[in-house]
């Protein structure tokens, strides 16, 4: 059986929601993450962890 790491954080828990940003740009500050193309997840590492790490996006490839 997996063991689930982490804490759940609910959307009305604003401290730790703040926590969970925290430790994130912790374990990724000087990171490169590269991004598929979706829009929220863009948004989301340039909202969150843009100050921390270099976001590089690509198009999906299209079957030939």
């Amino acid at each position: 059986m997996a063991t689930l790491l982490g804490t759940v954080v609910t959307a009305g828990d604003v401290a730790g929601k703040q926590k969970a940003i925290d430790e994130l740009k912790t374990t990724f500050k000087g990171k490169t993450i590269a991004v598929q193309g979706a829009r929220i997840q863009i948004d989301f590492l340039q909202k969150y962890l843009g100050d921390v790490v270099i976001t590089r996006t690509y198009q999906a490839l299209l079957p030939i």
